[in-house]
């Protein structure tokens, strides 16, 4: 598969900078080694310092005492002599010892400098990986895509028909849901978007079982199917309950007035009409601002002027307008 192969194809630089890492780290196991084994030295020679110096003081002062001696009695020269040489090659040694110690102290500083150049290196090195590792990815994902679009090529016909099939079947479709789910996303350059509430990931990106092609014609007989189908399901929500329908009522024929009866209706409405008047002319007499001696007869006569106007203002239950009305609505049926 194209996949493997661009695996095995490792690119020039991301091959050097791998050669360059390996040996930035070896240099820093080397730096690692010879600060540890400094330090072990420099332990070592502080405490073999302090025996020295113990040593060195005594040879000195035999020394001391051998050359006293020597000065009163001949026969100690030689002896003397010896004890000069043990004290000075003790301190000899001290001093070597000292001065080795010293060194080791300066070294210190140079392998902690070493150590962190080779850190910076390293640091360095990388940067510089993670972007040739970016690039090789994306070499593989490439291939990847490649392997996949060969793959999914047989299978776009299909989701093809079925999303054909899905637009012709009433009440839900085919497999709407399925079909709106039913994506394979490239490799490359894809986004993932995270949900941090439900921790969902969603990944968007473009569709290799998507076409730009127009969806397929639907065969003769299959047409024929999803047509009749689509046809009785409409005819299914067209459907009502059955209900009885409703008969017309008859009109009644309105029996024709004798001349009695046109004259008896005709004096009734001059009644009400008039009634109506006398009405809206007291409602409006009682509308107008009263002269002081009207408002003392009212006074003298109701005890309240108030409600004097609003007796005038407002009718009373069964008033003349309600019972010429009714006398109206007798004569309108005869």
């Amino acid at each position: 598969m194209n996949i493997f192969d661009a695996t095995k194809s490792v690119p020039a630089d991301l091959r050097a900078i791998l050669e360059d890492v390996k040996v930035a780290l070896d240099g820093r196991e080397v730096a690692d080694r010879a600060a540890i084994a400094n330090r072990d030295a420099i332990a070592a020679g502080g405490i073999r310092i302090v025996e020295l110096e113990a040593a060195s003081a005594v040879r000195d002062a035999e020394a001391v005492r051998a050359e006293a001696r020597a000065a009163a009695d001949a026969d100690l020269k030689a002896e003397a002599v010896k004890a000069v040489k043990a004290a000075d090659k003790a301190n000899t040694e001290l001093s070597d010892v000292r001065r080795a110690h010293e060194r080791r102290i300066a070294a210190v500083e140079v392998l902690s400098a070493d150590a962190r150049a080779i850190d910076a290196t390293i640091d360095d090195l990388k940067k510089r990986l993670t972007a040739a590792i970016a690039g090789y990815r994306k070499q593989i994902l490439a291939a990847l895509n490649e392997d996949l679009l060969e793959a999914c090529a047989p299978l776009i016909p299909v989701i093809q028909a079925a999303m054909t099939i899905n637009g012709q079947i009433p009440d839900g479709g085919l497999a709407r849901d399925w079909l709106d789910c039913a994506k394979l996303i490239s490799p490359v350059d894809y986004r993932a978007e995270h949900d941090h509430f439900s921790h969902h990931v969603r990944v968007r990106g473009t569709d290799l079982l998507a076409s730009q092609d127009p969806l397929p014609a639907l065969p003769i007989g299959a047409m024929t199917v999803l047509q009749e189908l689509a046809a009785v399901s409409a005819a299914l929500k067209r459907h009502q309950p059955f209900t009885i329908p409703k008969l017309p009522r008859p009109q009644a024929e309105t029996p024709q007035r004798s001349p009695s009866e046109q004259r008896r209706y005709d004096e009734g409405a001059e009644r009400i009409r008039r009634s109506e008047e006398e009405f809206d002319q007291r409602a409006e007499r009682a509308k107008q601002p009263q002269t002081p001696e009207e408002r003392r007869i009212g006074v003298l006569t109701f005890g309240n002027p108030v409600r004097r106007s609003r007796l005038h203002a407002v009718a009373p239950k069964n008033s003349a307008r309600d019972r010429t009305t009714k006398v109206w609505a007798t004569s309108m049926h005869g």
